[in-house]
């Protein structure tokens, strides 16, 4: 048993708390405490996994690898979505406080590959 994979982890948009991690899945939930708080735009080339929006609202940002397309969502609570490998991503909560449960394949971290950089990144609140 490796208890050092789980538990609180300190991002730049809020926290998670990994509260499963082995060989065959992780769970985790993901919060957002304050309104503009934006993952960076990255990708997984192995990586699955599904999100239920437990609390608040956000903004999806993705796109279709084979057409180019960007899409723009929203995901609000109660609401779920799917993410497969390859599917470039972000998300940024609307609302303080938002929160995501996540579940999902094991975390590698040589299977995140960040688009955008942490600094780098603004949400639409800062570019008003």
């Amino acid at each position: 048993m490796d208890l050092t994979k789980q538990g609180k982890v300190d991002k730049e948009w809020g926290y998670e708390i990994v509260w499963a991690s082995n060989g065959f899945y992780c769970g985790k939930i993901l919060v957002f405490e304050k309104t503009g708080s934006k993952t960076t735009f990255m990708i997984h080339k192995n990586k699955k996994k599904s999100w239920f929006i437990h609390a608040g609202k956000f903004k999806i940002t993705f796109t279709d690898i084979k057409s180019g397309q960007t899409q723009v969502g929203e995901l609000q609570e109660g609401k779920t979505v799917d993410i497969g490998e390859m599917s470039p991503h972000s998300i940024e909560a609307l609302q303080p406080n938002s929160m995501i449960f996540e579940v999902g394949t094991p975390d590698d971290m040589n299977d995140q590959f960040r688009l955008t950089p942490d600094d780098t990144q603004k949400s639409s609140e800062e570019l008003k």
